[in-house]
């Protein structure tokens, strides 16, 4: 059996070719997130039993950031099984799905961080000098959006910093003007 898993958008498409549906039952689509310890992602039914080659297809919407690990489980009629290979897709995170709005901002700015639900994160907002203004831990992101009140900041340039799960960190910058 030959197996393969890509990237396909934020998804992963699997493909796999077999010449012995003739033998076969069922395939197992598994995935692992640490590539040791595997659950069972999709079943997909023999479609003939032919002794040619026949193409597989099964997708996963809900790849993780990080490294995702993907292995199909070849069942056979009487019970017998083998897998295929292990294959690795790793998503890094998407940063261009961050925005900070207004900008040039009054007395408050938006974080639109949907793209990001279900991580945590840990917001710090910094003057040009690099002085801590404010900060906010957010234990689970959700799709709404993240208000900062700044009635008292002065007008300047200021810098948003976002560290996601702990590990990527994001940073945009952006101004405060009262004209």
């Amino acid at each position: 059996m030959y197996f393969d898993a890509v990237k396909s958008d934020r998804g992963v498409s699997m493909n796999w070719v077999t010449n012995t549906d003739y033998k076969n039952d069922y395939f197992e689509v598994e995935y692992s997130r640490d590539g040791i310890n595997f659950e069972l992602l999709e079943e997909v039914i023999s479609i003939s039993d032919s002794r040619n080659y026949m193409n597989y297809q099964s997708r996963d919407e809900h790849a993780a950031e990080g490294i995702n690990y993907y292995r199909v489980k070849q069942i056979y009629g009487d019970g017998g099984y083998r897998y295929s290979e292990v294959k690795e897709v790793s998503f890094d995170l998407n940063l261009k799905d961050f925005t900070v709005y207004p900008n040039p901002a009054l007395d408050e700015i938006n974080l639109s961080l949907g793209a990001y639900e279900g991580l945590s994160a840990e917001i710090m907002i910094s003057n040009s000098l690099g002085q801590l203004m404010q900060s906010r831990s957010i234990d689970v992101l959700t799709d709404e959006v993240v208000r900062f009140g700044m009635p008292n900041y002065q007008p300047g340039v200021y810098t948003v910093r976002i560290k996601l799960d702990g590990k990527r960190q994001m940073t945009k910058m952006f101004v405060i003007s009262r004209l």
